[in-house]
C-alpha cells in the first residue's frame, strides 16, 4: 500500500524536483494549446504567433489583484483546447479498458483539474524566458512534433506532440528534457491501477486536485 501512496505523491513531488523545467513546461504548454485554436496555420507558426498572447495574460495589470478570474481565464482556454481525452487515454494505456465511460469522463475531469491547477501556479513564476522554435517533424498519421527550447540561464528542450483537429491542432503530449508528460503519468497510474480499481485512482486524483486548489 505504501508503494501506491508514493507513486501518487509523485504527481506533485516530481514537478518540485524540476521546478525550472516545469515552469517552462507550463508556460509553453499553454502557448501550444492556445495555438491549437488558430485555424489554417502550421503547428510551429501557431506556437510562435501565440507566445505573445500568453505573455499578455500573465502580465495583465490586475493579474494578482484579480488572480482568481485570470486563472479561470487560463483554465477555460485549456479546457476548451487541450485534447484531454486523448492525454488521459494515453496515460491510462492498457488500464483504459477497466474504466466505464462514466468513470473515464470523471477521471479526465479530475486529471484536467490537477494538471491545470498545478501548471497555472507554475506559470505565475514566469520570468521572461525566451522561447525559440527549433523545428517541426512529421511523426506519421498526420501528427507533428514541434521542437522548441527555452533559454534562460540554460537551454531547456521542450517538444510538443500535436494532433490535427479539422484545420487546427491540439497538443496530446509534452516532452521536457526527454521526459514525456504522458509516459510519466502512465508509469504512476500503472503502479496504482495494477492492484486497485479505477475509482481508487479517481478518488486520489480528485483529492490531490482539491488540495492544489485550496493551497494555491
Amino acid at each position: 500500500m505504501r508503494k501506491k501512496e508514493n507513486a501518487m505523491d509523485l504527481l506533485s513531488r516530481k514537478s518540485d524536483r524540476k521546478t525550472d523545467g516545469f515552469v517552462v513546461l507550463a508556460l509553453s504548454a499553454v502557448v501550444c494549446l492556445l495555438a491549437a485554436g488558430a485555424a489554417g496555420k502550421e503547428p510551429a507558426q501557431v506556437v510562435e504567433d501565440s507566445t505573445a498572447q500568453v505573455v499578455d495574460i500573465l502580465k495583465r495589470p490586475d493579474y494578482q489583484k484579480d488572480r482568481r478570474k485570470n486563472r479561470e481565464d487560463i483554465r477555460q482556454v485549456l479546457l476548451g483546447i487541450a485534447d484531454m481525452p486523448t492525454v488521459s487515454a494515453l496515460a491510462l494505456a492498457q488500464h483504459r479498458k477497466k474504466f466505464s465511460d462514466a468513470q473515464f469522463t470523471q477521471f479526465t475531469d479530475a486529471f484536467s483539474r490537477l494538471l491545470f491547477t498545478t501548471y497555472i501556479a507554475r506559470m505565475e513564476e514566469y520570468t521572461n524566458q525566451k522561447i525559440v522554435t527549433v523545428s517541426t517533424e512529421d511523426e506519421g498519421k498526420g501528427r507533428k512534433l514541434v521542437k522548441t527550447k527555452v533559454i534562460s540561464d540554460k537551454e531547456i528542450p521542450i517538444h510538443y506532440r500535436m494532433l490535427p483537429a479539422g484545420d487546427s491542432w491540439r497538443v496530446y503530449d509534452v516532452v521536457i528534457e526527454g521526459v514525456s508528460l504522458v509516459q510519466n503519468y502512465r508509469q504512476q497510474f500503472h503502479e496504482i491501477l495494477v492492484n486497485n480499481p479505477p475509482e481508487h485512482l479517481i478518488e486520489r486524483i480528485e483529492k490531490k486536485a482539491r488540495e492544489h486548489e485550496t493551497t494555491q
